[in-house]
């Protein structure tokens, strides 16, 4: 956990007499709150700085049977385009 806060992408906040509370933090290690991507998408402002927040809270989602059932060791590699494929 201390790697984790050390790189601002959890706080650690100590509790007198009870466990420690773990906050999220934002992924890119800014010390900012975590944003679910669909708040930070619809929370966006118009102009150029919320074009950006949207560009970068674009999400989709995936069916939980790709984990759950195994569909994700079955796949082919073509279904995962370029990202199966890296530059030798």
């Amino acid at each position: 956990m201390k790697t984790l806060a050390n790189h601002q992408l959890i706080k650690v906040v100590p509790q007198a007499g009870a466990p420690n509370l773990l906050v999220l933090m934002d992924e890119s290690g800014n010390g900012t709150p975590y944003t679910p991507p669909s708040k930070a998408y619809t929370q966006a402002g118009l102009g150029a700085g919320g074009s950006i927040q949207r560009e970068r809270n674009v999400y989709f989602r995936l069916s939980s049977r790709l984990w759950v059932q195994g569909d994700i060791q079955q796949a082919q590699r073509s279904w995962l385009g370029d990202a199966a494929h890296p530059a030798r």
